[in-house]
Parts: C-alpha cells; sequence; structure tokens
C-alpha cells in the first residue's frame, strides 16, 4: 500500500530507491503478481529509468530487469564488468551481485560472449571459499554460493557440498538463518536456486511443488528439502503430530478520538494464527466485528469496521494497537494483519480515530 501510495503521489520524482523498488517487484513475481500492472504502473519500466551510483545495489538491479525480460544494453554490461575488474573493489557481496547479474545476461539473453569476462571474477569468488565451506558471514556465503551456482556449468570446480553443509550447521532452531537478510540469500541456495531463477518463475500448483522441493519441518522446528539432487543426502523428517496450542485474545473495537464507543471480544486460537484470521473469527461471532479490507500485494489493508469507513478526507482512519498496558501505554502496531501474530493474553484493539 505504501508503494502504491508513493507512486500515486509523486509521479516526476523517483518515488522510490532502485534497490526497494527490485526487492518489491522480486517479491511480486514469487507471489504471482504481475509487477508490470501495479495499480496502474509499471514498476519493472519505472526501475529501467532510475540509476544508483552504488556498485552493489546496481547490479542488483540489473539482476532484477534482466529476469524480467528487459534487454540489458553494453554499456550496462560495461559498467557492471568495471566493478568485478577494479582491484579495488574488496566487497565481496557485490562481486557476489555482479556476478549473479553478467551470469543472468550470459544465460537469458544468450550473450555467451561474456562468458570469458566472468572467469576473473568467478576465480576470485572460489578463493574465498574457506575450509568450513563458507565465504565470510552467512549472508556474503548465500551470495557466492548463488553467483557459483549459476556459473557451474561453465565452472563447475568449487565445493558445493562444504557450502550446504555449513548453512545447514548454521540454521537456528527457529528455521531462520541468524537474521533476515541472511536467510533470504540462504533459502534459494536449499531450494537449488538463486535469484536469476525468478526468470522462470511458475506458479505451481500443489503437486507441481511436491515435485521441485517442498520445505518440511522437524520435530527440532529446522528446514529440511525434499527431493533437491543437490541435497539428495539431507534426511526427511516428518513433522511430529500434537494437541495445538491454544492462545486467548482480547479484540477491541474504539471508536473516536476519546473512545466514546467500546466492543470486546475474547477469542481464543490455536497459537501462530495471524490477526487476519482471528478477525475473521471475531465477525463470525459478532457482527459488530465484520471488516471490509482491500487485498494489496503485501496484505490485507482493512478499511472498514463496524459499519464505519476510513475517511481519508477528515483523516479518520482504523488503527492496529496494542493495548497490553493501559490505554495510556497504548502503542500503534507497524506490521499488517496478515503478518502480525498475537500471544497468549494479548489486548488488541482497531482504534478508528483522527490523526
Amino acid at each position: 500500500m505504501d508503494t502504491a501510495l508513493t507512486l500515486w503521489s509523486r509521479h516526476h520524482d523517483s518515488p522510490v530507491r532502485p534497490g526497494r523498488l527490485a526487492k518489491i517487484i522480486n517479491a511480486m513475481v514469487v507471489v504471482c503478481r504481475e509487477p508490470k500492472a501495479f495499480y496502474g504502473h509499471d514498476l519493472v519500466a519505472i526501475l529501467e529509468h532510475l540509476d544508483t551510483s552504488h556498485p552493489f545495489e546496481y547490479s542488483y538491479v540489473m539482476l532484477t530487469l534482466c529476469t524480467s525480460g528487459v534487454h540489458i544494453r553494453r554499456k550496462q554490461v560495461r559498467r557492471l564488468y568495471s566493478f568485478v575488474e577494479s582491484e579495488d573493489l574488496h566487497n565481496h557481496d557485490t562481486l557476489a551481485m555482479t556476478v549473479l547479474a553478467m551470469n543472468c545476461v550470459v544465460r537469458e539473453h544468450h550473450n555467451r560472449n561474456l562468458i570469458s569476462y566472468l572467469r576473473k571474477p568467478i576465480k576470485r569468488l572460489k578463493k574465498l571459499q574457506h575450509e568450513d565451506g563458507s565465504f565470510g558471514n552467512i549472508h556474503t556465503s548465500g551470495l557466492a554460493t548463488q553467483a557459483l551456482m549459476a556459473a557451474a556449468e561453465d565452472h563447475p570446480d568449487w565445493n558445493l557440498t562444504k557450502a550446504l553443509d555449513f548453512f545447514l550447521k548454521e540454521q537456528q532452531p527457529d528455521g531462520s538463518f541468524g537474521n533476515l537478510l541472511a536467510t533470504l540469500t540462504v533459502l534459494p541456495v536449499l531450494a537449488g536456486h538463486t535469484y536469476g531463477h525468478l526468470l522462470n518463475a511458475t506458479c505451481h500448483d500443489e503437486e507441481q511443488s511436491s515435485a521441485t522441493g517442498v520445505v518440511t519441518t522437524s520435530g527440532s522446528g529446522h528446514v529440511l528439502l525434499k527431493a533437491m539432487p543437490a541435497l539428495a543426502n539431507v534426511p526427511i523428517v516428518s513433522s511430529t503430530s500434537s494437541e495445538p496450542k491454544l492462545v486467548t485474545v482480547r479484540y477491541s473495537l474504539w471508536i473516536g478520538n476519546n473512545i466514546t464507543e467500546n466492543h470486546t471480544l475474547p477469542i481464543t486460537v490455536p497459537a501462530n494464527t495471524s490477526f487476519y484470521e482471528i478477525m475473521k473469527v471475531a465477525a463470525e461471532e459478532n457482527e459488530k466485528f465484520e471488516f471490509s479490507a482491500s487485498l494489496w500485494p503485501n496484505g490485507h489493508y482493512v478499511h472498514t469496521l463496524a459499519g464505519l469507513k476510513e475517511d481519508r478526507s477528515e483523516n479518520h482512519y482504523w488503527l492496529l494497537c496494542l493495548n497490553n498496558n493501559g490505554v495510556d501505554k497504548t502503542v500503534f502496531v507497524d506490521t499488517g494483519v496478515d503478518d502480525y501474530y498475537p500471544q497468549d493474553n494479548d489486548n488488541l484493539v482497531f482504534w478508528y480515530k483522527k490523526i
């Protein structure tokens, strides 16, 4: 929603950073949304006309344009090559991202003349691999592994097995790899893919996805992968079944800045239920909690509750709040209803107020 509003309100200025727009485009492709028809905007065309002086961001933008089917011009390729040719380039993340972008041009635009230009940067990447299989920190290791996987057809002589072993050893009990950025770079590797595969991304049905690698969860919560050739030695462990833990959430509607109207429902649901699902349960129990929401690329945007619709002309909005410590200490929730998972005994409030 924030992206759409920004694009609507700023037609002539650069609406978002190129790197951020590239992330949005890739995210839309992954969830089977068309970035060339985003509420009247062609995000790919907008990205084509944005520029950045940062080598990593530029390489990421070029990779995104390449996987979006845009023809990468010679001057853009020359600029990419200037990054990896420079002896002053000590940023290994940039080196890996540039190799990914150049390899996309080679593979997807049939420009095999570039293969010789990739030899030097790929050789540099290979030298970065440590004895434990890593290439530095987890994020850098994920990018470097993706870059070498993308170029494996012409440069197979490096140790993928050790890299995979390193990632699996570093996986945290919650299934992540330390932080969101690191996790986003490692998961494609464990699925046998790279960022460059987004060009061929398709919306699989359940049957197809089971043949291309399915993420399952072990009893300890770790991610395991089925049926990927590169991970043939990874054990498949079924999830253990048990009675779900239940949580009780107090869900309230406050109307007016001075809270002239207040409705509250206790809702009991399984743990790890999103607030959006809780809202649907509440709406079934009490008509006061019926709501309307618009579906945006990043989730549902609630605009109407209890028969009251937001009024932008008067700056009246429905705001999601957490009220665990009294009205005076109510805090606004900056996460969407689809991505917010209340804890037991949380007091969640949708507050209709003027801001």
